[in-house]
């Protein structure tokens, strides 16, 4: 596909893949060029250091004569001028998975696919394949603290990457992840979100059973063990796999976990037991890293190298992400917005922070944390948090009003005895100021950025407490 191509625009260039595809292809010599409506750090910077993302909006003049592909990002839509331009001069139009299926066709692939944890998931992977000298291919929607970009190619065989289930692109609605042919899939989870493309969980689980019915027939298949829905979707599918979790009777398992300083714990294995340690905390992350070790022994790395991996291995930002700390204040930036995934992220914070006051704030931005159809699935997600504040609702072209959630709408879901709904982030900034006398966590979760809340907040701290730990 990219054979005699010279010059690459990318349509909605500032999401976290699309921005690490651009960037990968300029490195490799292309000229790129990008535009997008909304921008927001750590990509931002990244995309408008790198010359790529000249100034905010889409215009048709961006569509130059000399351009030989575009390629149009998820939040584009069919009537976007830089769209339109590029179909009136018959330049070739591909969705970035389109792009990839091209790349990966000579790789074995290991794909992580599920509601959530696929970002951790797969950088983790991605560490351990590092660690043990094999210098993967990869694509990781999200930034990785250890390796120095979200997306590269090498001349390894192997190519770890997130597999989303969103479609492709306003012209193409194929979800992602079946341009991807993967010899190793990983199934997290199967719990229904982007209820604006799938209405139902039935249509939602059906995304990942064409998935698994696609398969090559010597693929493996690793899937967790604590997700119900999991269960459906292989048996539709008709397929078996491997699970991986805290329950005993899993295929790989763990016990004795710990938390604090690192978090420890034994994994047991075809009978033998291995000790841990890492960075990670919570639960959810102890299953993540069970997933990456079941990937790892599949393909016959070495414990040593997964041991390493594993102590070394520092996340990813914005997933649990310490931006302050001081002996009285912890603030942590995530990037939590489906109601398992915030459950688990405030849980985790929790355990990791026991004697702190939690503060919660979530600011539902996604197609379906603003859909007032999805609010009660957050019934139980905020039970671990001494305080929650729910941010305002943001409109959105794809809900009506009568659509459009509200901040009390999640008020009067919870239930929860002390949550609040603040609607501007210097309210937030003022609120959170008044926390000084006892040890506090704060734990902003939001897809989107709370309007600049966190950064105007954590500006007015001391600055010999910021954490600094972003690229």
């Amino acid at each position: 596909m990219l054979e005699g191509i010279k010059k690459i625009h990318f349509i909605g260039v500032a999401g976290v893949a699309m921005s690490a595809i651009a960037i990968e292809l300029k490195d490799q010599g292309f000229i790129v060029t990008g535009s997008d409506d909304e921008a927001y750090d750590p990509v931002k910077t990244i995309v408008e250091k790198r010359g790529i993302l000249k100034k905010s909006g889409y215009d048709a003049t961006f569509i130059t004569d000399d351009i030989d592909l575009v390629v149009l990002g998820r939040h584009a839509f069919l009537d976007n001028p830089e769209y339109v331009e590029a179909k009136k001069k018959n330049i070739k139009i591909v969705s970035f998975p389109e792009l990839l299926e091209d790349i990966l066709k000579d790789y074995t692939v290991i794909c992580v696919v599920g509601t959530y944890a696929k970002t951790t998931i797969t950088a983790i992977i991605t560490w351990i394949l590092e660690t043990a000298g094999e210098q993967p291919s990869y694509l990781i929607g999200g930034i990785p603290k250890n390796l120095d970009k979200s997306f590269r190619i090498t001349k390894s065989k192997y190519f770890v990457i997130e597999g989303d289930e969103y479609p492709c692109s306003d012209a193409d609605q194929k979800p992602k992840f079946m341009y991807y042919h993967p010899d190793i899939v990983v199934l997290t989870s199967a719990e229904l979100d982007h209820i604006n493309v799938y209405p139902t969980d039935k249509e939602y689980q059906e995304a990942y059973v064409h998935l698994f019915q696609s398969l090559k027939s010597d693929a493996h298949v690793i899937v967790s063990d604590h997700n119900k829905e999991l269960s459906v979707v292989l048996t539709h599918a008709e397929k078996t796999g491997l699970t991986y979790g805290l329950q005993p009777s899993s295929a790989i398992s763990a016990r004795h976990i710990i938390y604090n300083p690192l978090t420890t714990f034994d994994v047991l294995y075809e009978g033998k037991s291995n000790h841990y340690a890492a960075f990670l905390y919570g639960e959810h992350n102890v299953e993540n890293m069970l997933a990456g070790i079941l990937v790892a022994k599949t393909l016959g790395i070495p414990d040593s190298a997964i041991e390493k991996a594993l102590r070394t291995f520092r996340g990813t930002q914005r997933r649990q992400e310490i931006v302050y700390k001081s002996p009285t204040l912890i603030v942590i930036d995530d990037l939590a917005h489906q109601p398992s995934k915030v459950r688990e992220t405030v849980r985790a914070v929790k355990q990791k922070f026991p004697h702190h006051h939690l503060i919660a704030l979530f600011e539902p931005y996604t197609g379906s944390s603003r859909n007032k159809r999805y609010v009660a699935r957050y019934m139980d997600s905020f039970n671990d948090a001494d305080e929650v504040i729910i941010y305002r609702v943001q409109p959105s072209r794809l809900l009506t009003k009568e659509q459009l959630a509200t901040p009390q709408d999640y008020a009067r879901i919870l239930k929860h005895p002390h949550v609040q709904c603040i609607e501007t982030a210097e309210v937030v900034v003022t609120y959170l100021k008044r926390h000084g006398s006892i040890p506090t966590a704060v734990l902003f979760m939001s897809s989107s950025n709370f309007e600049g809340a966190l950064q105007k907040y954590t500006e007015q701290l001391p600055h010999e407490h910021h954490v600094q730990n972003r690229r």
